[in-house]
C-alpha cells in the first residue's frame, strides 16, 4: 500500500462503506478502470464576477460515467440468488470498503466478442486484463482510494485478510409503478394556466372520490396498498396491521359500519391535506438513471467513445413499452423551469440489444447535460422522476 493524504473525515466516510447497511454477495473479479473525462463546450448561464447572469458557450469538463460500472448478466444471477430476489435485477447499488457505486446489467463479454474484437483490456494500474475472467467493471470514481494500492489483487489480497465481504444496498425493483405522488418543487417550476391546474389535479381529485365513495373494490385497494399485489393470500393476510381492514375483507358490507368508516375517512383527510402541499397523484415513476452501457465499454475497449444514444437522445424499456417518444425528467431540488428536463426515447435494433437487461432505469446519453439540469446528478444510484403527463411536456 501507498501513503496518500487524505482528510480523516473523508478516510472515515471511505472506510464506512464495508459498514453500509447491505445484504451480503458473492466476491466479484473485479477490473478498475481509469474514468472517462471529456471536455466539450455547452451555452449555459453564467453568473460573472459581478454577479450578472449571462449567456453563453463555456469549455466544461464532464466526467462521463461518474459513479457507475458494469455487472455480466450471469454475475447479476448469482448475486439476484445470493439475495433471494425472484428476478435478475437491472442494476445492484454495490458496496465495499472504498468502493460504492452502481452497476448496470451489461454483457461487456459479448461486446468484446463482436464490438471490439479482443477480450484483453488495460487497467487503472496498467495491467492487462481478459475480461472474460471478470464479473465487475468498476470505474475510478467508484473506488475511493485506488491509488492507495499497486493493483487490484493487492486490495482484494488485504480486503480478504481483513474477513471483509461484498454488500448490495439497493436493486432495480421487478417492475416500476405506474404512478407515484408529486412534490411542490416539482410544480411550481411549471408555467401552468388555470385549466392545466385543472389538469393535473384531477386524477387526484377522482381517486379521493374513488376512496371515499362505495366501491369497495376501490377501497380495499386504497387500504392494501402494495399488500395487495401479493400472489399468496395467506403472506398477504399475515401482513394486515388494522383489523378492521381484514373485516372489511371477510365481510364487505362492513363497509357502512360508521367506525370503519371514520378511519377511512380519516385517513384520506390525511391525503387531501398532503394534496394541498403538491402531493399530486400523476402517470409516472422514479427510476434509476445510468450513462449508456455501449459508450463506458467503448472506452474500457481503447475506442473512440460515441454510444448508442445521441446528443438529447434517451432510453427507457417502461416508457418504449407504453409507445411513449417523450416525457418530462425531474430530480429535487429544483428550483426553475430550466432544470425540466425533455427526454426523447429511442426504441431501435441496437438500443434493444445491449440495453436489453434494463428493465427497469432510464439510460442517458453521454454528449448532454442531463445531469447538470437534474441538480448536479450522477450515476451512483441517483433516481429521477419521469412523467408522460401532457401538461409536464
Amino acid at each position: 500500500m501507498k501513503d496518500i493524504k487524505i482528510t480523516p473525515a473523508k478516510y472515515n466516510a471511505y472506510y464506512a462503506l464495508s459498514s453500509s447497511a447491505t445484504y451480503n454477495v458473492t466476491t466479484p473479479r473485479v477490473l478498475v478502470v481509469p474514468d472517462c473525462e471529456k471536455k466539450m463546450v455547452k451555452t449555459v448561464d453564467w453568473v460573472d464576477e459581478n454577479e450578472n447572469i449571462v449567456r453563453c458557450d463555456k469549455e466544461l469538463t464532464f466526467n462521463l460515467f461518474d459513479g457507475m460500472g458494469l455487472i455480466t448478466p450471469a454475475f447479476a444471477e448469482i448475486w439476484a440468488s445470493d439475495m433471494g430476489c425472484d428476478y435478475v435485477p437491472s442494476s445492484f447499488v454495490c458496496r465495499a470498503s472504498y468502493v460504492k457505486g452502481n452497476l448496470m446489467v451489461f454483457d461487456f463479454q459479448e461486446f468484446a466478442r463482436e464490438v471490439a474484437g479482443k477480450t484483453v483490456v488495460t487497467d487503472v494500474y496498467g495491467n492487462e486484463v481478459d475480461v472474460e475472467r471478470i464479473d465487475v467493471i468498476l470505474t475510478q470514481s467508484q473506488f475511493k482510494l485506488w491509488n492507495a494500492y499497486d493493483s487490484w489483487q493487492e486490495y482484494e489480497h488485504k480486503f480478504a485478510e481483513s474477513g471483509l465481504s461484498w454488500g448490495v444496498s439497493r436493486v432495480a425493483p421487478k417492475s416500476d409503478k405506474d404512478f407515484t405522488r408529486l412534490n411542490y418543487q416539482f410544480l411550481q417550476v411549471l408555467n401552468m394556466t388555470d385549466d392545466d391546474v385543472a389538469e393535473v389535479c384531477n386524477p387526484t381529485i377522482e381517486w379521493l372520490k374513488g376512496v371515499a365513495g362505495d366501491d369497495i373494490n376501490k377501497v380495499l385497494l386504497y387500504l392494501l396498498g402494495k399488500t395487495a399485489d401479493s400472489e399468496n393470500a395467506d403472506v398477504a393476510w399475515s401482513r394486515i396491521q388494522d383489523n378492521y381492514v381484514k373485516c372489511l375483507l371477510m365481510d364487505n358490507r362492513l363497509i357502512g359500519d360508521k367506525y370503519i368508516q371514520n378511519r377511512i375517512l380519516k385517513s384520506i383527510n390525511k391525503r387531501i391535506k398532503e394534496s394541498y402541499m403538491g402531493k399530486l397523484m400523476v402517470h409516472g415513476n422514479y427510476q434509476e438513471i445510468f450513462a449508456d452501457g455501449y459508450a463506458l465499454c467503448e472506452h474500457v475497449f481503447g475506442m473512440e467513445v460515441r454510444g448508442i444514444l445521441k446528443e438529447n437522445e434517451h432510453y427507457s424499456a417502461y416508457w418504449n413499452d407504453r409507445g411513449k417518444k417523450q416525457v418530462v425528467a425531474m430530480r429535487s431540488p429544483l428550483t426553475w423551469r430550466s432544470e425540466v428536463n425533455l427526454l426523447n426515447l429511442q426504441d431501435t435494433e441496437q438500443t434493444r440489444k445491449w440495453f436489453k437487461y434494463v428493465k427497469s432505469g432510464i439510460v442517458y446519453n453521454v454528449w448532454g447535460v442531463d445531469n447538470m439540469l437534474q441538480a448536479g446528478s450522477d450515476f451512483d444510484g441517483d433516481g429521477v422522476f419521469t412523467t408522460d403527463n401532457e401538461v409536464f411536456i
